[in-house]
């Protein structure tokens, strides 16, 4: 919970964030399947122009591939 006075503007708002960010991890997470699913269809080459590999379809799918550069 928030450091802030119940009821004040910084309250509500630290709330808001806690909430949007947990909204969009649900999101996220649901969608992954889908996104695996639509990565998997891209053939080595179009793969390799986005910057991904087979292996790296389900950390993608899930946020969490880094550049190499």
């Amino acid at each position: 919970m928030s450091k802030a006075s119940p009821g004040s503007l910084t309250a509500h708002l630290s709330d808001f964030v806690l909430n949007a960010k947990a909204l969009w991890a649900f999101a996220r997470r649901r969608k992954a399947p889908c996104d695996t699913s639509r990565l998997g269809l891209l053939n080595d080459v179009m793969l390799k122009d986005i910057g991904l590999t087979r292996a790296d379809i389900l950390s993608a799918a899930h946020g969490k591939v880094y550049r190499r550069d």
